[in-house]
Parts: C-alpha cells; sequence; structure tokens
C-alpha cells in the first residue's frame, strides 16, 4: 500500500511538474509573442511618424520657398517702380533708341586688311534727357568713336569678337563721355545699324 501511495504521489507530482512545464511555456510563448508584436508595431509606427515630420518639413520648407519668392518677387517690383520713378522725373517713356544723324566713314591706312570701314550706330537709353544729351554732344562723340574705330586693326574687325570688342569700346566711350558733359547720363546699349568693310 505504501507503494502505491508512493506511485500515485509521484504520478502527481509529475503531472504537476509537467502542467508547470507547459504553463511556463505557454507563458514563454505569449510574451515573446506579445513583446514581437508591440516591438514591430512600435518600428512601424516610428517610421510613420517620421515620414509624416519629413513631409511636414518638405511642407515647411515648401512654404519658406513660396514665402521667400513672394519676398524677392516684392522686392523687384519695388525696384522697377522706383527706376520707372526716376525715368518719369527725366521725361522718359521707356526704352528710346537715338541713331547717329550719319555713318562713320574710317579709312585705314595702306597695307591693312581693309581701306575704309563703314559703321552706323544705334543707342538704347531710357530717358529723353539722355538722347538730347547725345544729341548736343555728336560732334564729340563722332570725333572719339572715329579715333577708336581708327585704332583697331581691320583684320580684327572682320572677325564676331573683333566687332564685339569695338561695340564695348564704344558703349564704354559713349558713356565717358556722358559722364563728363551730361552730368553721369549713360546709354544702356549700342548697335550696329550697318557695318561694311572695304
Amino acid at each position: 500500500m505504501a507503494e502505491q501511495k508512493a506511485n500515485h504521489e509521484e504520478k502527481k507530482s509529475s503531472k504537476k511538474l509537467i502542467i508547470i512545464i507547459i504553463a511556463v511555456v505557454l507563458l514563454l510563448l505569449g510574451g515573446g509573442g506579445a513583446g514581437y508584436y508591440f516591438f514591430i508595431h512600435k518600428a512601424e509606427s516610428t517610421g510613420e511618424d517620421k515620414a509624416k515630420g519629413h513631409g511636414a518639413d518638405k511642407k515647411s520648407l515648401k512654404k519658406n520657398a513660396e514665402a521667400e519668392h513672394e519676398v524677392e518677387h516684392e522686392a523687384e517690383s519695388e525696384h522697377e517702380a522706383e527706376s520707372e520713378e526716376g525715368d518719369e522725373k527725366e521725361g522718359a517713356k521707356g526704352p528710346i533708341y537715338f541713331d547717329m544723324t550719319q555713318p562713320m566713314n574710317v579709312n585705314f591706312p595702306k597695307g591693312s586688311g581693309a581701306t575704309i570701314v563703314q559703321i552706323s550706330l544705334s543707342f538704347l537709353a531710357n530717358s529723353e534727357a539722355v538722347t538730347s544729351a547725345l544729341k548736343k554732344h555728336e560732334p564729340m562723340l563722332r570725333n572719339n568713336l572715329m579715333m577708336k574705330i581708327n585704332a583697331q586693326s581691320p583684320d580684327q574687325l572682320k572677325t564676331k569678337e573683333g566687332k564685339e570688342a569695338l561695340r564695348v569700346i564704344i558703349l564704354d566711350e559713349v558713356n565717358s563721355i556722358l559722364d563728363k558733359m551730361a552730368h553721369g547720363k549713360r546709354v544702356k546699349e549700342v548697335f550696329y545699324t550697318t557695318f561694311v568693310m572695304q
């Protein structure tokens, strides 16, 4: 009888041990699953938050860029308005072209690549005050420009680069004369209306 009791108690204790082991395994599996679920869910929500944050950053950057563009546009508008006011004070009606009354004929020395060049010029001004100054000082302009043209190499003037270099020289000379004679009035551009070499 005592043996039966001992066997019975052993069976009970082994059943209890198996139940305890099963309970521990289930708890571990449940805890692991819960941990896995919370870990993955937390990582996904953090990724979404970051994506939302990046989206918000992009939106705020776009808004900042648009605001800066508006400020620049307003500054340009103010600058244009000030420029127009200044032109109105000088009696401007917008860009005005002034053509020299006659073409300039310049002779080159013998043995040069050409014997004569004929150039007609037109100047772009922003006011009638500038065109009046150009007209008033045309004799000085013609003289100085003919000297500048004569100093050029005919071979250079046959090239596009040479013509462009002369155009820049003419623009500088005209503005230099206007600075001295017309108190700082200036032309914006110089254009060739005729350029013939023989």
